[in-house]
């Protein structure tokens, strides 16, 4: 029998690399695109991670809106490829505060503590 005790270190040494990928600016703007009218969302930067099941991509968002700055939202979508149609789903709440995309954990159960939300948020930095 193998287990690994709480603070020892086992978790750390099986946890992968995250894999940050470059979300293309036709990416950034096609989910920008799902902003409110009139709320001034301007994305700064964008990043994300492949989801765990290889079909699904977190997309973190660094952003303005409402006269706010440097928020941060994760939204999931099916391709981050500039000339590939995919659908977008909101992740978090700044997401679904700022964007009409639908909400990922109502529609696919996706959860806003998703591991790879986390991943893509931490590749902004």
């Amino acid at each position: 029998m193998a287990f690994s005790l709480a603070g020892c270190g086992g978790e750390a040494e099986a946890t992968a690399a995250v894999d940050c990928l470059t979300v293309p600016q036709e990416v950034s703007t096609a989910i920008a695109d799902g902003s409110l009218e009139g709320s001034g969302f301007v994305v700064q930067q964008a990043s994300a991670v492949l989801g765990s099941g290889g079909e699904i991509y977190f997309v973190a968002m660094r952003f303005d809106a409402n006269g706010e700055s440097d928020m941060t939202g994760v939204w999931a979508t099916t391709s981050i490829a500039a000339n590939e149609a995919s659908t977008v789903i909101s992740v978090d709440g700044f997401a679904k505060q700022f964007t009409v995309w639908p909400d990922a954990e109502q529609a696919f159960d996706i959860s806003p503590t998703h591991p790879s939300a986390q991943e893509a948020s931490d590749c902004l930095g």
